[in-house]
């Protein structure tokens, strides 16, 4: 937990729960845990913001069972109500919509009606209905408090509306004009057949409670530009999003500009108004679903505990809000999928932890000082820009570089190599974090990883140069791919030309020239009928110092020749401990099960 981002009042409490925990002793935890937050009978503000580290349904049980639960729920920040309400779903968090203001509900409107800058008449009449179905008074409250032009909007999309003509009787005008009228004066016909009755009480509300609204809402409905309206509508839903600081999709996209510490703009404290010591009057209302996340980065979370300033710890906070919410939106994530939200809330962490780890060269003190000048933004597209670099560079060897003359492609590199490219080429690239030097097989198992610190970021960039200089033994050998996928033998280990590695390769390579006294690296199988002759020649002692020598002698430099040695030092190593024995043996090992070579 990020300490130093809560609240200088009682958010403390947040930390009180290690929630990486899981099973018996977790659920065990948040039971004691919010008996505790119930004992000190918090007020509702701070009993909402500490409860936010409980699963969402037992969030929703802990609001409803106080008998403040209305002020509870009015106090939540706008995006804490909406993401616990999408994590439980919108129709069973019926009983927390009942409760929230007219600007939550409006919060909803905003998040689940527009996609980019176009509103979704679909969505929208959903949520009306459960806006309905919540009772008559939020009803209201929202249509009389919303934003005129996104009314209208969704009206215009809902509805087909036309006026009678003064000189033309009414009998008459029934025959052309639309099935529905609340005052026989306007007439309309829902696009929504299923929605019909709900939409002629929305409008026999504003009919009977005010007339004159209602004939507006009709008039521009019927006559206003629909290009015009929506325009207008998305202006004030951007500016609602932005004081909330949650951006649009456009805006959010810009996360993923890589910076250079060069272009970094200094930060300047925000201070409150009439504040001039930069104190708040009252806390900011900010999300604390961020806040609440038990990241890994450890590096950042000993700077962010060592900062004792409140003034840029209420502005971290912000950052980090905003920075959070610029990725969610930026990566279109679910809000209300717990394992999508904490998944892009780990990349904001990880990325974040990274790009401090660069700017302060991993020394605690000069990293406070990067926090204290440096917008986490910023920080943030510094740590990105790391890694977009190795992401370039990977697919740049994919597209263009050695593999790319290859008919198979990756499919030649052998596991972690494979996965490690793979990693790297994500359309955000990730870090394959191998197993460490002291773990053991049962406790370890590799996995992709968000980068997290500047040592995997070297770590990256090894593993890209040595799958590069794999170009170079590559470019020792002669391989017809398509006569050794007419010769391969479908009883070896390499059925089809995806079986094949760079390992079966240079082996099968070494081999041959070996076995016909030659210079030259060829790639053909090797014949099965002399295998029981060619065994002996194949012992690790003999095979292996004279494939270093050819290597040793054709790829020159000690950087290409070490990171060629990460490559092959664990196949020579696996070779060593299976073919001694075997090259040893009397009888010639099965070539079925020989997985070093390729067969014909």
């Amino acid at each position: 937990m990020f300490c130093c981002l809560q609240s200088r009042r009682d958010y403390h409490l947040i930390c009180a729960v290690n929630y990486s925990r899981c099973g018996d002793v977790m659920n065990e935890s948040k039971i004691v845990y919010l008996d505790e937050i119930r004992k000190k009978k918090l007020p509702p503000k701070e009993f909402a913001k500490a409860i936010m580290t409980l699963p969402a349904k037992e969030r929703m049980e802990a609001i409803l069972d106080r008998s403040d639960a209305v002020a509870v729920v009015r106090s939540m920040p706008e995006q804490d109500l909406y993401v616990t309400v999408m994590e439980i779903g919108p129709d069973d968090a019926l009983p927390l919509l009942s409760l929230a203001s007219m600007e939550q509900w409006v919060h909803f409107f905003d998040m689940e009606c527009w996609k980019k800058d176009r509103i979704l008449p679909a969505q929208g009449i959903e949520w009306l209905e459960r806006l309905a179905r919540s009772g008559y008074e939020p009803l209201v409250r929202w249509l009389y408090g919303v934003e005129f032009f996104f009314l209208i909007s969704l009206v215009k999309k809902w509805l087909r509306v036309a006026v009678k003509p003064d000189d033309i009787d009414l009998t008459e005008a029934r025959d052309y004009l639309p099935p529905n009228t609340i005052d026989d004066t306007y007439f309309w016909e829902c696009k929504y057949p299923q929605y019909e009755e709900l939409i002629k009480h929305i409008l026999s509300i504003l009919y009977e409670t005010n007339y004159t609204y209602y004939r507006e809402v009709m008039e521009h409905a019927m006559l206003a530009l629909d290009a015009e309206v929506e325009e207008e509508a998305y202006r004030f839903h951007r500016g609602r999003l932005e004081d909330l600081a949650i951006p649009d999709y456009y805006d959010a996209i810009e996360i993923y500009a890589p910076m250079e510490p060069n272009d970094i703009v200094q930060r300047e404290l925000y201070r409150a108004p009439n504040t001039p010591t930069g104190e708040y009057d009252e806390e900011p209302s900010v999300a604390s679903f961020p806040l609440v996340h038990s990241g890994r980065s450890d590096f950042l979370k000993q700077v962010m505990e060592s900062i004792d300033s409140a003034t840029l710890t209420d502005q971290l906070r912000l950052e980090l809000v905003a920075l959070a919410n610029r990725v969610i939106i930026a990566d279109g994530v679910f809000v209300g999928d717990p394992d999508q939200r904490t998944e892009a809330l780990d990349k904001v962490y990880a990325t974040l932890n990274l790009g401090l780890h660069f700017l302060s060269g991993g020394q605690r003190d000069q990293a406070v000082k990067v926090v204290n000048n440096v917008f986490l933004e910023h920080i943030f597209r510094v740590g990105f820009g790391l890694i977009h670099r190795l992401g370039r560079r990977a697919r740049r060897l994919i597209q263009h570089g050695w593999l790319a003359h290859c008919p198979t492609g990756m499919n030649l590199l052998e596991p972690p190599w494979y996965e490690t490219l793979e990693a790297l080429s994500e359309r955000f690239p990730m870090f394959y974090r191998k197993a460490p030097l002291n773990a053991t097989v049962s406790s370890w198992n590799p996995r992709q990883d968000f980068f997290r610190t500047t040592t995997d970021i070297a770590e990256a960039s090894a593993d890209l140069d040595t799958i590069a200089c794999l170009g170079a033994v590559m470019g020792l050998m002669k391989i017809d791919w398509n006569q050794i996928e007419l010769e391969l033998w479908r009883d070896g280990q390499v059925l089809t030309l995806n079986d094949l590695t760079v390992t079966h390769l240079l082996f099968t390579a070494a081999a041959n020239a070996m076995m016909s006294g030659s210079n030259r690296w060829i790639v053909r199988p090797l014949p099965v009928k002399e295998w029981p002759v060619l065994y002996r020649k194949l012992h690790p002692s003999t095979l292996l110092p004279y494939i270093r020598n050819v290597l040793n002698m054709n790829i020159p430099g000690e950087n290409w020749q070490k990171s060629l040695e990460r490559y092959l030092e664990p196949i020579f190593d696996e070779y060593k401990e299976e073919m001694s024995e075997l090259c040893s043996a009397q009888e010639p090992p099965d070539p079925r099960w020989v997985r070093f070579f390729i067969f014909r």
